[in-house]
């Protein structure tokens, strides 16, 4: 029998037969139209029960059980009819507007159409028309189209009250650990999840040791089909009529992976592939959720503990399930969609963390890899707006990478900008969105647009460091640096292992010349990027020691910033800056030809307008050496590599009398 709506068809049914029956069917002509209607919707045979019943209420336009059922039937028939049902319930609830039920369909058909308004006004209606059990269901399915609308603690009040009066009101568990999970009440989520799972086990076992037991023993022992039906009634809805037990497995490992136990979360994800759980092995959404929980334990590796080789041991496991995934999902459709979105992800972050080294058997991906990825995911689901907000990501990234107004960094942009659009008309209020347009913009120099955006994330999501970073980042490139050292500084409250929060705080602190704090945020930084062997980490460590570097030259501390230098060469041995401020720190020590060999190295390394600037620094060394004909010189070489160069210009003419 039909449970998509606990009992209330059975009810109503009973009510239709007993009290609104025609007079001519309660004299016993039991094969009315009606009756045959009624029968055939019990029996699930909705085409039956849609054309007898659709007789019954052409001829009795006032029998309120008729529209009821008549709306039930059009609303479970395999393809529903859902203009047709929602027509049917308004009638019933035009002749019957407080008979329990009605307003729950018409609730549930908003809600299968995202028009979430209507719906939680639907049961909102519902619960205050009615009391007990189906007062619960409705401040059930309130709590759940409420968590639908984004609005996790909304949902909270009213499954509360549901599972205060029915603690073992499963399907309420079930939302209200999801909407724990939302708030980020991780502690909280895990213990009602694992109380629901406690609980479907007990009714598992008891359903099993009765199924062991002779009728009689069943009465001897008081422990009885209707004792079970009686205490684990929710359960059984919950588990077989709406086939939750294996989203229940789901819910608590999505607890257990905000709360960054791993572990714990990929065996629950595993625990909805068990049989006995009514789950499937061959369920594609319980690997892409293990992809899922294998990556974030294989960035908390990288960026929270450095743990370069085991996170990289952990992505093959990623990949895996991802491979997994697709092999398990239809060739088409969302199963499929998510599982390539996840492959995408993976590849992202092989792509930003590590390179591959066939010598030691590590493979990893480009952001190109990524994005192939995410467009297999989009064409079989074009409204997939996790996947077009990842997909932007990945062109910001590539975006950087190129020379920046170069024609491929504006394309990939523009690529970015238009990911994320559609991402915020599918999803208005995705915070992770904003922040990836903030980057956008703050990559195109666009502050005023870069800081709506930000706002607009932090708004949406005051804990997120990188909505915090982006910020930062607005009022840093804008001047206004008391502001942005703020915003770095709530970025690492919520995340203080961040390598670029600590740098850009840093920085921060270097422009406003607090010297000190700018050296210990940079040696913060350094502490939390990991170390290069095969990560993509040597260009990151190099500029870190590069601005420590520059923070002991501002306290004259110049063996130190020599040190730093050569460090950061030692990573980057074509980093043309880091040669230029090697031959500044030689230069402050008056070792003068340390400096000129410097800046000899920098020119192997530098393109024209480079080489003029070294030309331009190597005649200023020799100006303070004090041998002004080689300080000409090297001006005049500077003037023939850049024309344009207008310090050069400058000095060779008060050099040579001009």
């Amino acid at each position: 029998m039909r449970r998509s709506l606990p009992a209330l068809v059975f009810i109503v049914a009973c009510v239709a037969l007993v009290s609104a029956l025609p007079l001519a069917a309660q004299e016993g002509d039991a094969a009315t139209p009606y009756v045959q209607g009624l029968t055939a919707l019990e029996k699930e045979d909705y085409p039956e029960a849609i054309k007898l019943l659709a007789q019954v209420v052409q001829q009795e336009p006032s029998n309120e059980p008729a529209w009821y059922n008549l709306g039930v039937a059009r609303y479970e028939q395999s393809t529903p009819d859902l203009p047709g049902a929602l027509d049917a319930f308004r009638k019933a609830l035009s002749l019957a507007a407080n008979r329990a039920g009605t307003r729950l369909y018409i609730g549930r058909i908003y809600e299968d159409q995202g028009a979430f308004a209507e719906a939680i006004k639907a049961y909102e209606e519902e619960g205050a028309h009615t009391k007990g059990n189906n007062k619960n269901d409705a401040n059930v399915a309130l709590g759940r189209v409420q968590y639908k609308a984004g609005r996790p603690a909304d949902a909270m009040v009213a499954l509360r009250l549901a599972v205060q009066e029915e603690l073992k009101y499963l399907e309420g568990l079930y939302w209200q650990g999801r909407a724990l999970t939302a708030l980020g009440k991780h502690t909280e989520a895990i213990k009602v999840c694992r109380g629901a799972k406690n609980i479907l086990q007990d009714w598992s076992d008891l359903k099993a040791g009765l199924g062991r037991m002779k009728p009689e023993q069943q009465r001897e022992r008081k422990e009885t089909e209707e004792k079970l039906a009686q205490e684990y009634g929710r359960a059984q809805e919950f588990a077989q009529d709406l086939g939750l037990w294996p989203a229940l497995n789901k819910a608590l490992g999505e607890a257990y992976l905000g709360d960054g136990q791993y572990d714990l979360a990929r065996v629950a994800f595993r625990a909805a592939t068990n049989k006995n759980q009514l789950g499937s092995e061959t369920d594609p959404d319980v690997q892409v959720r293990l992809a899922g929980a294998y990556l974030e334990d294989a960035r908390h590796l990288f960026e929270a503990q450095n743990q370069l080789y085991g996170c990289i041991a952990v992505m093959g496991a990623a990949e895996e399930a991802a491979d997994k995934a697709i092999e398990l999902a239809p060739k088409s459709g969302p199963e499929a969609s998510a599982a390539y979105a996840i492959q995408g992800e993976i590849y992202a972050f092989e792509a930003a963390t590590y390179n591959s080294e066939p010598k030691q058997n590590i493979v990893s991906h480009t952001y190109e890899d990524a994005i192939a990825s995410f467009t297999k995911a989009l064409q079989l689901k074009a409204d997939n707006a996790r996947a077009l907000t990842e997909r932007a990501k990945a062109y910001v990234a590539v975006a950087q990478t190129e020379t920046a107004g170069s024609d491929k960094a504006k394309e990939a942009l523009e690529a970015a900008r238009g990911d994320l659009q559609q991402a915020l008309v599918l999803t208005p209020n995705s915070e992770p969105a904003y922040v990836a347009l903030a980057q956008v913009a703050l990559v195109e120099e666009k502050y005023d647009q870069a800081q709506q955006y930000a706002e607009k994330a932090m708004s949406l999501d005051p804990k997120d460091p990188d909505a915090c970073n982006a910020a930062g980042l607005v009022r840093y490139f804008t001047g206004q640096l008391p502001e942005a050292a703020r915003y770095f500084r709530r970025g690492l409250e919520l995340n203080s292992t961040d390598p670029q929060l600590h740098f850009n705080l840093g920085n921060s602190f270097f422009q406003m010349q607090s010297w000190y704090l700018a050296l210990r945020e940079y040696q913060k930084a350094l502490e939390h990027t990991p170390s290069p062997v095969v990560a993509r980490t040597s260009f990151q460590r190099a500029y870190i020691l590069y601005q420590m570097a520059l923070t002991y030259h501002e306290t004259q501390r110049y063996d130190q910033e020599i040190d730093k230098l050569n460090e950061s060469l030692a990573l980057d041995a074509s980093y043309f800056e880091a040669y230029m401020q090697l031959a500044r720190a030689y230069a402050a020590k008056r070792e003068y030809r340390g400096a000129q060999r410097a800046l000899d190295q920098a020119q192997g390394k530098a393109d024209d307008q480079q080489w003029s600037r070294a030309a331009t620094l190597s005649g200023q060394i020799y100006e303070m050496a004090s041998d002004p004909h080689l300080a000409v010189i090297s001006y005049a070489t500077a003037l023939q590599k850049d024309p344009n160069n207008v310090i050069a210009k400058q000095a060779l003419a008060r050099l040579s009398g001009g």
